[in-house]
């Protein structure tokens, strides 16, 4: 039978999991490392056993279990999706316990498309968890034996406890409806929402070829706690239409799809989305970010406290830094505070996140600019806020409500010598820094 060892790039531990392993237990063992999805997925492809096994590199097997229970994997149930050990998922830092599956039915995984791949979960520490939670919804799992399967089991790092704090809501798949939260299909009509309902935002997110980004930032608007929303792309003329790779995720009749015959830059693909968002505020989102499970709920409540002459609803956001080869890595949170000045924030080339605009208000000022230096293909988003910053007053929620992923090959930090020929180029950009 297959066992699967996974290990991180940065530890060596499988020799611990190899050396507690007795010698006559009948295993192909296959040392997997990132991306754990795509390289598992082909172990399986032509796999043609019933079971297969999966463990983290540094977990010490007991060899009772594993020679004495193996005999019996065979008298599981067809519909069973494995087998689950229960473990200490955190470190002991927030006395929490979790399942942890180890046995997985090949029939079960197939069934279910594989394990999920980096566009659609980014988080090679999280693979294990989605696909556990996806198959608990269809099929029962097992409970291990009275021998336990481990002898040691490794404890997760702060690390991973935090990023299953911040993301398990999104593996989850909830929405938030009146009699509290409860799963439902990906982007199903959910809370009494009817689609001819106009809802309290429009998410709209851009794109250009960004097949491998695009839809964990499309999973992260259907697993919102509140569901009056809608969701708008706009393709700027990419090669492949995101129906073609994602198009499960894109069925409900709250998502819109509008397609550009060639690329046009990021603001005539959001003007195309001006022209037909019915919420009350726009919530920009970035092909390469997300949204909290809870920005929605957020931006709700702080509704309530706005000014009604308030352009722009701003607040904290995650920030990651996405490492080549690797998971994003959690860097912090970048906060704010009230009285944003936007002068100085474009002056240093920071961003703000999340952007949420009134749509009345974006509307009265045309929407976004398509001139300038580089013709609306870049810094949009800077003019826009200052062009509300002139008029309008903002509002400030203390929490994050957004994640920002950092990339060295994003356009922003490939073209940062333009960015300084923009600053210039502006009305006033020229002049000193007070």
């Amino acid at each position: 039978m297959l066992m699967i060892v996974l290990e991180q790039p940065e530890t060596a531990a499988s020799k611990l999991t190899l050396q507690s392993l007795p010698a006559a237990a009948p295993f192909d063992i296959r040392i997997v490392r990132p991306p754990f999805a795509e390289r598992m997925n082909a172990l399986l492809r032509d796999y043609s056993l019933p079971y297969f096994a999966v463990v983290e590199a540094g977990m010490r097997l007991n060899p009772l279990y594993w020679l004495q229970e193996a005999c019996e994997w065979g008298l599981l149930p067809s519909e069973t999706a494995g087998i689950v050990a229960i473990r200490d998922a955190y470190g002991g830092c927030r006395g929490r316990l979790a399942p942890y599956p180890f046995l997985w039915s090949t029939e079960a995984v197939r069934a279910a498309g594989g394990f999920e791949t980096y566009a659609r979960l980014p988080f090679d520490s999280l693979v294990l968890e989605s696909a556990y939670r996806s198959l608990a919804r269809i099929r029962p799992w097992a409970k291990a034996a009275a021998i336990s399967p481990f002898t040691g089991m490794r404890r997760s790092s702060r690390r991973l406890g935090d990023i299953r704090d911040l993301l398990g809501p999104l593996l989850e798949g909830t929405v938030q409806g009146p009699e509290g939260r409860k799963k439902t299909e990906p982007g199903a009509l959910a809370g009494g929402t009817e689609e001819g309902d106009a809802p309290l935002c429009s998410v709209v997110l851009c794109l250009y070829r960004d097949e491998d980004l695009v839809p964990w930032a499309v999973r992260s608007v259907l697993a919102q706690t509140r569901p009056d929303w809608e969701l708008i792309l706009v393709d700027d003329g990419s090669p492949v239409p995101p129906e073609q790779y994602m198009g499960d995720l894109l069925a409900a009749p709250r998502v819109r799809i509008f397609r550009h015959d060639r690329n046009y830059g990021k603001a005539r693909a959001l003007n195309t989305a001006l022209a037909h968002v019915r919420g009350r505020w726009i919530v920009e989102l970035d092909a390469d970010d997300w949204l909290a499970p809870d920005c929605l709920a957020g931006l709700s409540q702080a509704e309530k406290g706005v000014s009604p002459h308030a352009a722009l609803i701003y607040g904290d956001h995650y920030e990651w830094q996405q490492v080549p080869g690797r998971e994003p890595l959690l860097k912090g949170i970048r906060r704010y505070g009230p009285g944003l000045d936007i002068e100085a924030y474009v002056r240093k080339g920071q961003p703000v996140a999340p952007r949420i605009y009134r749509t009345a208000a974006v509307r009265e000022l045309g929407g976004w600019s398509e001139g300038g230096l580089f013709g609306g293909r870049l810094y949009e988003d800077m003019e826009m806020l200052l062009a509300l910053g002139r008029t309008y007053p903002f509002h400030y929620v203390p929490e994050p409500l957004y994640h920002r992923r950092i990339r060295k090959d994003s356009v922003t930090r490939q073209r940062e010598t333009d960015y300084q020929r923009w600053l210039e180029a502006r009305p006033g950009g020229g002049r000193e820094e007070s």
